[in-house]
């Protein structure tokens, strides 16, 4: 079984707020997903998009740099130093 980190104080951070509930939810979903299938923080367009339901969502994590674009790739950001 795999696991993601999640800082407490995850609900009251300023990219968190910029991005909104919906957002939120979604990335979370792709730091679970990233986890499960130990892809160190990358995520294909297709399954991100799978994950966040709607392209406005996988936008505004990208907007509040919670989530890299890499070419076809996105990447959560820094997930790498948060989860080893």
């Amino acid at each position: 079984m795999s696991w993601v980190k999640l800082d407490a104080a995850l609900f009251s951070h300023p990219k968190v707020l910029r991005a909104g509930n919906e957002a939120t939810g979604a990335w979370i979903r792709m730091l679970a997903y990233c986890a499960a299938y130990l892809t160190d923080g990358g995520i294909d367009a297709d399954t991100a998009l799978s994950l966040a339901g709607r392209q406005k969502v996988i936008d505004r994590r990208v907007t509040a740099r919670l989530l890299d674009r890499d070419g076809d790739v996105l990447r959560v950001h820094d997930y790498l130093a948060h989860n080893p």
